[in-house]
């Protein structure tokens, strides 16, 4: 059967669409005089068929409630959504695209009407059904899903239009115009807030196994090497977050897909480190050589020890060119020795610290935290930023995984 990709309508609102809209919906206690309880005795009803393979008697109950709660909840309840997604996954089943994507698209479009096409509520629910029909083995249609949405959501406001608002956590939402900047190199989008934003979308996903992992990330990989230099650090990123995922996932290492994304992170690796332009007043080459630290350690975690160290070498000579022996060398130094140590023990870790010490003999006081932490750590043969009493060191600034951040932050008077 051919499928016909979800859409995503963009609202005519006039004068009588916004009334109706701000008068909002009948509210309702009954449907056909049937109140919320016995809705929800029609919902059980259906999963019980549902799991029995009754797949007809399954949809004709799904029906019912869904209807019911249309009308008693709303379009865009939770529950409302919760039936929708049974009956669009029991059509799925049985590959009725059709029908699936019928509910999914005036599931959409309800929330595009009550909420506005740019709002969070809108947002998070067109990821959901991505989800969703990529849980559901449709990953291609998922995307062409979320292109449309990208669409809708990213055009150009008009004038009079209020400034959209942010709320506290919307930089921990998956956001569907962001992650298709990343993923859709059709798209041509590259702006770094959009790129950076996806990232964090597909990492999530990577962590919760959502199946369309993989292809957003080589999306965002493809992507970013239409300007290779500009967007070298979320390419990195997203080299090393795949190359997580097949680790994680068991892929073979003679496969195609990993001797691929092994052979690539190390293209893109040497590409950025002997073609970028270094600059020691930008921050911004300092993350650089962060994301290249990422590719690093997943190269080591898969077992490539040969090229992991040499980057590891690179990436410590870059940092003292461009930026000299002080703090961003002491803490990249550090951070490549704790995660050796905390890999392989001290034996492994031991060259970096030794190099970390060496640079801060030269550049720190001698009283200074992090000088007194490596010294410790030479002798206890175990290096962590507390003294001999567990309390922190004065003066030491933040590592935190791959999230170095000079200068120092001090902790103590």
């Amino acid at each position: 059967m051919s499928r016909s990709p979800l859409t995503i309508d963009r609202p005519t609102y006039d004068a009588g669409a916004l009334q109706n809209r701000a008068q909002g919906r009948q509210l309702l206690l009954t449907w056909n005089g049937r109140p919320k309880s016995e809705l929800d005795t029609t919902y059980r009803a259906a999963q019980a068929a549902h799991g029995r393979r009754e797949h007809q008697l399954a949809q004709d109950l799904y029906a019912q409630a869904l209807e019911g709660y249309r009308q008693v909840l709303g379009a865009t309840a939770e529950e409302t959504i919760a039936v929708l997604h049974s009956s669009v996954s029991l059509y799925l089943e049985q590959d009725s695209e059709t029908e699936a994507y019928k509910l999914l698209e005036d599931s959409v479009q309800a929330h595009v009407t009550l909420w506005g096409e740019d709002a969070d509520q809108t947002i998070h629910y067109a990821l959901d059904v991505a989800n969703l029909l990529s849980g559901c083995n449709r990953e291609d249609d998922a995307i062409a899903f979320l292109r449309s949405a990208h669409s809708l959501i990213r055009r150009p406001r008009a004038s009079g239009d209020a400034p959209r608002e942010s709320s506290p956590e919307r930089a921990s939402l998956p956001g569907i115009g962001e992650l298709l900047a990343a993923a859709g190199a059709a798209t041509r989008y590259s702006d770094l807030s959009s790129l950076n934003f996806g990232l964090s979308v597909a990492r999530n996903a990577n962590k919760a196994g959502e199946p369309a992992a993989e292809a957003l990330l080589i999306a965002i990989i493809d992507h970013c090497e239409y300007d290779p230099g500009r967007l070298a650090g979320q390419r990195l990123h997203a080299i090393a977050e795949i190359i997580d995922l097949y680790r994680t996932r068991g892929f073979s290492y003679t496969s195609g897909d990993y001797i691929g994304i092994i052979q690539k992170a190390e293209s893109a690796f040497n590409a950025t480190v002997r073609n970028r332009a270094w600059n020691p007043d930008d921050e911004g080459d300092f993350d650089i050589l962060k994301a290249c630290l990422r590719v690093a350690k997943s190269m080591l975690d898969v077992n490539e020890y040969a090229r992991a160290n040499k980057m590891f070498h690179k990436i410590t000579e870059m940092t003292e060119r461009v930026f000299g022996l002080g703090e961003h060398a002491i803490t990249m130094l550090i951070e490549i020795g704790r995660f050796h140590q905390e890999r392989n023990g001290w034996s492994s870790s031991r060259p970096w610290f030794e190099h970390a010490l060496a640079n801060a003999i030269q550049e720190l006081p001698e009283k200074d935290g992090v000088r007194a932490a490596l010294e410790m750590a030479k002798d206890k043969r175990h290096f962590c930023y507390s003294d001999s009493s567990g309390r922190p060191f004065k003066t030491i600034f933040g590592v935190s995984g791959v999230t170095i951040r000079p200068p120092r932050l001090y902790l103590g008077a």
